[in-house]
């Protein structure tokens, strides 16, 4: 438990520590599993690997050839590639007609219907910035975080600016479409722009 705490923060640390990737594209991703960008995933290739022979070379011509050295190396370098390798496969989000599901770096596996969104929190962090989504569905909590960057939220960007706007829920994608609430950069920008959003389930959202 507690090494999948551990590998979760890592994960979330390394991250976190990369400059924002923009997904690109003119079509909208529904029903698609989106992992982090591949950048990720050969990152953590190339600490494995420079930790596993490079390195361990290296401080063989240094120092000379010591086994207790290269095991130490190993154990403490290694393991921070296999974080970034597991976190790629394992992360996930899917943004369906009206539901998203969502896995984290601890491999736990969440469901969640549009309607059930209760708030929107965007936080600068001087990149692409980070979207925290509240669902209170059947009397749980439940919490999606993504940096929009590494993760086209074009849907739920649209039914939430959808309810904000109208007071309503869409229906479905078609809906947000021909009414405009497809259009991800423009759905984001305003999101941005409003901030903060709770009672999302209320007929009049507070918008700060």
């Amino acid at each position: 438990m507690e090494n999948g705490i551990l590998g979760g923060l890592l994960g979330g640390l390394l991250v976190g520590a990369m400059p924002g990737i923009q997904r690109k594209g003119l079509h909208v991703s529904v029903g698609v599993r989106q992992h982090r960008p591949r950048f990720v995933l050969y990152l953590g290739w190339g600490i494995f690997l420079f930790f596993l022979i490079p390195f361990p070379i290296f401080l063989d011509i240094m120092y000379g050839f010591d086994i207790g050295m290269h095991i130490f190396v190993f154990i403490v370098g290694c393991p921070l590639g296999l974080v970034a390798i597991i976190n790629y496969y394992m992360l996930y989000i899917r943004f369906d007609e009206h539901s998203v599901t969502w896995r984290n770096s601890l491999g736990r596996t969440y469901t969640a219907p549009y309607t059930s969104i209760d708030r929107l929190t965007y936080l600068d962090n001087n990149r692409n910035g980070w979207i925290r989504i509240i669902f209170r569905d059947q009397g749980k909590r439940k919490r999606l975080s993504f940096d929009p960057g590494q993760f086209d939220g074009t849907v739920i960007f649209g039914h939430i600016l959808y309810k904000v706007r109208t007071g309503e829920w869409a229906s479905s994608v078609q809906q947000l479409s021909e009414s405009g609430f497809l259009e991800g950069r423009e759905s984001f920008e305003a999101l941005r722009e409003i901030r903060f959003v709770r009672n999302l389930q209320a007929s009049t959202p507070h918008t700060a």
